[in-house]
């Protein structure tokens, strides 16, 4: 079954069918996935877990809202948030960077943060700004009741 042009766009079928073209638009998926923390804080609570996703082609684009409820104990492991509706690419080197829009926790105000998928992971890493480059932010920087809101595109 192939795509169709209707009144009020294209319809792509609930099963594409791969037509090995290059330049041909036949894998749409949109949905919604649920943020968890893979680490940097040990049973936290939740108050918010919202995630939706589209997907086009290898692209995949993300959108989420995480908020924590006070709970679990926090470490200086990198923060991480899991759940990601699919794995990266394994491209050696390639990282796919987003925007964070909002985090709320302690000693974050005067850096600048990125949302990084790293290669061959479902996960997304927080990254600031330092001297030297970047480096990643720690539970005990998020926080048990911390929050983060952003989006971020990568390849699969």
């Amino acid at each position: 079954m192939s795509a169709s042009l209707t009144a009020s766009g294209i319809a792509m079928p609930a099963t594409a069918s791969a037509v090995g073209d290059a330049n041909t638009l036949d894998d749409y998926e949109e949905g919604t996935w649920t943020p968890t923390v893979a680490a940097g804080i040990s049973s936290p609570s939740y108050t918010t877990q919202l995630g939706i996703y589209n997907k086009i082609g290898r692209t995949v684009y993300l959108s989420f809202q995480l908020r924590l409820g006070g709970g679990g104990s926090t470490s200086i492991v990198d923060f991480q948030i899991a759940g990601c509706p699919f794995t990266s690419n394994s491209n050696t080197g390639y990282y796919n960077v987003g925007a964070l829009l909002c985090i709320a926790g302690t000693a974050l105000v005067q850096t600048a943060q990125v949302l990084v998928v790293v290669p061959n992971e479902a996960k997304i890493h927080i990254w600031r700004q330092n001297t030297g480059g970047y480096n990643g932010v720690t539970g005990v920087q998020i926080g048990v009741s911390g929050r983060t809101i952003g989006t971020v595109n990568y390849t699969i």
